[in-house]
């Protein structure tokens, strides 16, 4: 009895497709920089396309999904890459290749925590973590706990953030260079807390870290992280040769959104030194990269700080505006303390334009959120000045 041929493809389309992945792999093993240009990106979405369509060739296309994966985060379009990442985790699962499988749920997570779903990206980097520790992987799942507790930071799930840092770390020899990112998940929650002298220390070493490994990227990355942790101790010079020293190898390393977020921190050092112009035009080269990518989470801190510089500059419509983006932003997120802290802008920006009332009304709702949060120093902070405000006083 004949069977039926269920493979949408004929046998010599088929050995077409496995030529191109092979030709789109090789160039990609080339390449030294970490990047994939426009013209590879296409390449390796169409010949993947019908690469994934076809259980039998998956020992091939393999190859080049896993050589992909790791370049995805750097570029843009990330809507394709998403729907890349269903369509290869869908195969993985039917083939049953667990290693796959982890390292799809930790790409996909990236991308969810840089959407800002911060749910949906803890559960694909808790899934991730514990194949990779079924398999034996204890690197990569060290890795997966790593991220799960940088986005439990996010969350500002401080005692969940660094047990999962204690989990990654007693999975890693002291020598590994994962050890550089555990530092910084501890020094960005001791920099949350408001405790500057820890936060730099953990934060130096992880740039130590990172510098020891020769990785350019973290290297960079770590100092952009060390950046703010300088500021807030009114070090500026020093904050902004880690800023500059960071877009240089950004740039050539063609990290957008690294080169963006430099930049936006950048600004805000100069519009805390009364350098507004500097700073706008800073903000301004960072927003569309941000709005492009739908970082949430970036566009509600760049316009938050615009309305900051627009305020310090009395251009009132342009920082009530700006304001209200990162409101709209923070409420997505669901970040009470900063939503609060943005509404406190927003009435200094409306009493700037004489709406006492409006103004009043704002910092009274920001009051509200306040009262139902945790006491912590940084919700005390706004809260104090939302007093103050109420009070009479409307500092520009």
């Amino acid at each position: 009895m004949a069977t039926l041929n269920l493979d949408p493809y004929p046998a010599f389309f088929l050995t077409l497709v496995e030529r191109s992945i092979h030709t789109v792999l090789a160039r990609l093993q080339t390449r030294t920089d970490g990047s994939i240009s426009e013209e590879e990106r296409a390449l390796i979405l169409n010949v993947l396309d019908y690469g994934l369509a076809v259980q039998e060739i998956w020992s091939t296309s393999r190859g080049l999904v896993m050589a992909t994966v790791p370049l995805m985060e750097q570029t843009s379009y990330w809507d394709d890459w998403l729907l890349f990442l269903e369509r290869a985790l869908t195969m993985s699962k039917l083939q049953q290749d667990r290693e796959v499988e982890a390292e799809l749920l930790y790409r996909r997570g990236v991308f969810e925590q840089l959407r800002t779903d911060l749910q949906k990206a803890d559960q694909d980097f808790s899934k991730s973590a514990s194949i990779f520790l079924m398999l034996g992987d204890n690197l990569k799942a060290a890795r997966a706990l790593n991220r799960q507790a940088y986005v439990a930071r996010l969350r500002q799930d401080f005692s969940s953030a660094l047990t999962l840092v204690e989990q990654a770390t007693s999975l890693l020899s002291p020598h590994q260079s994962e050890q550089g990112y555990s530092a910084f998940v501890r020094g960005v929650v001791a920099f949350d807390q408001r405790d500057w002298v820890q936060a730099e220390i953990w934060l130096r070493r992880s740039l130590d870290i990172w510098t020891h490994h020769g990785d350019q990227r973290m290297v960079a990355r770590s100092l952009c992280n060390l950046g703010p942790a300088l500021q807030v101790q009114q070090r500026y010079p020093e904050a902004l040769v880690c800023y500059q020293e960071a877009e240089k190898v950004l740039a050539m390393l063609g990290d957008h959104i690294q080169l963006a977020l430099t930049r936006m921190n950048m600004g805000i050092v100069y519009s805390l030194t009364d350098e507004n112009h500097l700073a706008l035009s800073l903000f301004q080269q960072a927003e569309p990269i941000f709005r492009g990518e739908q970082a949430t989470l970036y566009l509600a801190q760049l316009y938050n700080n615009l309305g900051f510089c627009y305020r310090r500059l009395q251009q009132w419509e342009a920082a009530q505006a700006a304001y209200e983006q990162s409101i709209v932003h923070y409420k997505a997120l669901g970040n009470r303390p900063r939503l609060a802290n943005a509404m406190d802008g927003l009435g200094l920006a409306l009493a700037g334009l004489n709406l006492h009332d409006q103004a009043v009304t704002i910092w009274k709702e920001a009051l509200t959120i306040l009262a139902s949060l945790p006491v912590d120093p940084g919700v005390e902070r706004v809260r104090a000045g939302l007093v103050e405000r109420l009070s009479g006083v409307y500092p520009g």
